[in-house]
């Protein structure tokens, strides 16, 4: 099946703080990443598929136009900005990876992409849950969001929350002097030194 976009270009531009020249060489390939990574997951193979149908050919209901232009496309515009400073940072090239600078800016650091990506992270999260309340909301109009038909072993479930985080495990003992470690916190581990 050929590729079918929720977000054009344009509708792009227009809705974020990207800047109009930005190649869409660069785009493109972005957009189709953010959306089979981050939306298909949101709204599960049968809906995700409707809607790729329906943009196909042009025959979008009301409804699919709502759930597109006020939930997934934001949503979609977030976790490109998630997966696009990167890609916009670091050029590939032939014989290395690199960054570029122009005249009137100079590349971000790390931290400070990082730092933006983790703004745009929860941003996209809100949005994530927002557009699955929506779908909760109003299961007469979706009713392909939770009922996946006939699933086949490569379909994909709705996600039942939008957000994750990390799991601190707790400090454990190291083993056979480990840089750093303090004998005296684990006195009955007769493995740790």
């Amino acid at each position: 099946m050929a590729k079918v976009y929720f977000l054009s270009e344009e509708a792009l531009k227009d809705n974020s703080i990207l800047n109009g020249n930005i190649d869409m060489k660069y785009l493109q390939p972005t957009i189709w990443d953010a959306q089979e990574f981050y939306v298909l997951p949101a709204l599960g193979t049968k809906l995700y598929n409707e809607l790729k149908t329906q943009i196909t050919a042009s025959t979008l209901t009301a409804d699919n136009i709502t759930l597109l232009q006020d939930y997934a496309q934001p949503y979609l515009i977030q976790c490109l900005k998630i997966e696009l400073p990167p890609i916009l940072l670091y050029k590939f090239q032939n014989k290395n990876i690199g960054t570029k600078s122009s005249e009137d800016s100079t590349p971000i650091s790390m931290d400070e992409m990082v730092y933006l990506v983790d703004i745009a992270r929860d941003k996209a999260a809100t949005l994530a849950r927002r557009m699955r309340l929506f779908l909760l909301a109003n299961p007469t109009l979706y009713p392909s969001y939770l009922n996946q038909g006939s699933a086949k072993i490569d379909t994909i479930w709705a996600r039942e929350e939008s957000y994750t985080n990390g799991m601190f495990l707790g400090n454990f003992p190291k083993r056979k002097k480990s840089i750093g470690y303090d004998p005296g916190i684990f006195r009955n581990c007769d493995d740790c030194e």
